[in-house]
Parts: C-alpha cells; sequence; structure tokens
C-alpha cells in the first residue's frame, strides 16, 4: 500500500502535522478516549492485580505469581479468541463490552478476590478464577483493538496517528493505573475510590465509541477514506 501511494506521489510528507489538522483531528480524539478507556481497563485487569495482591491483601511475592499464574496462561489465549471473533461479529461489539465489564465488574470482581485472597486464609481456585475474569475484561478491549486502530485510520497517516494515540493512551492513562490506584487504596483504604479512576475513563470510551466511533471491520485498507489526504508539505 504504501509503495501504491509512493507510485502515485500522495505519500505524506509531514504526517505528524496531518494527523492533527482537519479530519484525522476529530479520528484522533476519538481514538484517544476509547484507546486511553482500553489502556486503564487492560492495566486494572492485568497489573493492579499484582499490586492489590500484594499492597492491600499482604500476600508475598511467590504466593501473588501463584494466584496469577492460571490468568496469565489463559489470557494470551484469550486475547487470540477474541481478535478473532471481532472478524465475524466486528470489533466495537466486543471492546464497548469489554468497557460495560469493566465498569460493572472492576467493584465485584476485586471484591471478591479480595475475600478469596486472604493471607491467612487463601481459597486458591476462587481467587484464580477470579484473576480469569478479569483477564477476560483485558483481552475483551485490547483483542480487537489494533486492528480497529489501523482500519480506522487513513493509509497516509496510519501509524503514525496510531502510535501516537496508542502510546499516550497506554503510557500516561494505563501506566498511571497502578501508581494511582495503590495510592488512593492505601490512603483511604476504600477500594471502591481506588477504582473510580478505573471506572472513569472506559466509561468515557464507552460513550465515546458508541456515540462516534464506526464499525471497522468490514473496511478495506486500501479504500480507507482520506485517500485525497493532502501531503501536507503545503502544495
Amino acid at each position: 500500500m504504501f509503495a501504491e501511494l509512493k507510485a502515485r506521489r500522495a505519500v505524506v510528507q509531514n504526517p505528524l502535522k496531518v494527523t492533527f489538522t482537519g479530519e484525522n483531528l476529530r479520528r484522533v480524539l476519538i481514538a484517544a478516549a476509547v484507546s486511553f478507556g482500553q489502556a486503564v481497563a487492560w492495566y486494572t485487569a492485568i497489573f493492579w492485580a499484582l499490586f492489590f495482591l500484594q499492597t492491600a491483601q499482604k500476600l508475598d511475592l511467590i504466593t501473588t505469581y501463584k494466584v496469577l499464574l492460571p490468568g496469565l496462561l489463559v489470557a494470551p489465549v484469550l486475547h487470540i479468541v477474541m481478535g478473532w471473533l471481532s472478524d465475524s461479529i466486528g470489533r466495537k461489539p466486543i471492546v464497548l463490552t469489554g468497557f460495560v465489564l469493566a465498569i460493572v465488574g472492576f467493584y465485584p470482581l476485586y471484591t471478591l478476590l479480595g475475600r478469596f485472597a486472604q493471607k491467612d486464609n487463601l481459597q486458591y481456585w476462587p481467587a484464580a478464577l477470579t484473576v480469569m475474569g478479569l483477564m477476560l475484561i483485558a483481552a475483551m478491549v485490547w483483542g480487537p483493538l489494533p486492528a480497529l486502530l489501523a482500519e480506522y485510520f487513513p493509509t497516509q497517516v496510519r501509524y503514525t496517528s496510531l502510535g501516537v494515540v496508542q502510546n499516550a493512551a497506554n503510557g500516561w492513562g494505563g501506566g498511571l493505573v497502578p501508581y494511582v490506584t495503590t495510592w488512593i487504596q492505601t490512603a483511604t483504604g476504600n477500594l471502591m475510590w481506588a477504582l473510580v479512576y478505573p471506572i472513569a475513563l472506559p466509561l468515557l470510551g464507552l460513550i465515546v465509541g458508541l456515540l462516534f466511533l464506526p464499525e471497522t471491520a468490514r473496511h478495506r485498507l486500501w479504500e480507507q477514506p482520506g485517500a485525497a489526504m493532502a501531503t501536507g508539505d503545503g502544495e
């Protein structure tokens, strides 16, 4: 596709500039809202479980790893399945359903994990199965998203736009999850307060996704909107 663009002399000379101008700026903002929701939900499901078990539940490192291990072994399979399933039923339904599960599920799942993973009374398999529930949420919000974003942006600025959105979302949005949630949990001892941030961002992603994000599973990358996009070199 890049070779075709080059042959047609349609390669964007300044993709970063074009990423943040015109119709593509709107795409970036929509994708950013969805990606921040994804990143925060994914980090809450995957990484905060590690912090929660050690800081809130006071489990030692080895026991924590044992509780997480079954879920981490299942997680790659779940991600592949969700990506594959999105080819059939669409990217948007799976990602948005994952947001709904994050919004309504994080608090009860972490409440159950706290009940099952007590330092002096570890119920191993109930705790491990609860972690698997968290991994399902992670797989639903992330499994279809790389394809969705690739299909969403025009070829001329696809990887610039995708790279900006995903690096910002995962570096800032998701990257803050372990620190923000652990700090609030430690300071207040209140699980609900700790989960305000991990619930608010998926809620934003759900609203923006429902209202503005198109389904992309049937899009063909060579038929993307923006084929006549300006090259960004002032010509």
